[in-house]
C-alpha cells in the first residue's frame, strides 16, 4: 500500500497523501522525498513513495526514517 507520492507537474514536484490532497510543492525530486521523510520519521517506519515524473512513468521510492543508536 502506498500513502503518499510526488508527482511531477509544470515543473514543481507535489507531495500528496493517498487521497490526493497536496502536502507540498518543491523544486525537485529529492527535495519532496525529503519532505516525505518527515512522515516516516513520525512513526518510525520506512515509506514506499510512488514518484511520477513529468513524462508520465511511475516509479518507486523507499524513505527511511535515521537509526537511532
Amino acid at each position: 500500500m502506498f500513502d503518499l507520492s510526488v508527482v511531477a507537474q509544470g515543473g514543481r514536484w507535489i507531495l500528496q497523501d493517498d487521497d490526493g490532497e497536496e502536502l507540498g510543492r518543491y523544486e525537485s525530486r529529492a527535495a519532496a522525498l525529503a519532505a516525505a521523510l518527515d512522515y516516516a520519521r513520525v512513526d518510525e517506519e520506512c515509506r514506499v513513495v510512488l514518484v511520477c515524473d513529468d513524462e508520465g512513468e511511475w516509479d518507486e521510492a523507499v524513505v527511511e526514517p535515521p537509526r537511532l543508536h
